[in-house]
């Protein structure tokens, strides 16, 4: 029988790769601990996330595993930046949500594509979908040619 700590792991110079119903969701990070017994994982120091050509840039990253250790969601702390081609995101706060492909924005979101830009409450990207749902939000629209 092997018995794992239930203490954390740190580990540094960290490269993760989680996988869910053939979706990959990549993190980069300096530090990194992961809590064996808790199911989290939680890396720091700069995280750089993609998943497909969605690109997650934060402070902190945490990730929850369930119990089969299958994933759950992720969370990004600290000023978070996200991008997708021409669409740019930014929070204090976000959900990523790798199965249903949504990215829910919190603290202060903005979204924008370089000519209009949204601001709101919340906001959920549906990443798979290409929509984008917003709470308490205002919308401006660049009506130059």
């Amino acid at each position: 029988m092997l018995a794992l700590a239930a203490d954390p792991v740190t580990l540094t110079g960290v490269e993760a790769e989680l996988r869910e119903e053939a979706e990959i969701l990549q993190v980069e990070a300096p530090e990194a601990t992961w809590d064996l017994a808790e199911g989290t994982v939680v890396f720091s120091g700069g995280v750089l996330a993609n998943r497909g050509t969605l690109v997650l840039r934060c402070e902190q990253l945490s990730v929850r595993l369930d119990a089969s250790g299958g994933f759950q969601r992720a969370t990004c702390d600290g000023p978070v930046e996200a991008s997708r081609g021409s669409w740019w995101a930014t929070g204090g706060r976000a959900e990523l949500e790798v199965g249903r492909g949504e990215l829910v924005l919190e603290d202060g979101p903005r979204l924008g594509n370089g000519q209009h830009e949204m601001v709101g409450e919340r906001i959920l990207f549906a990443l798979d979908e290409d929509r984008v749902d917003c709470s308490a939000c205002r919308l401006a629209v660049d009506l130059s040619p």
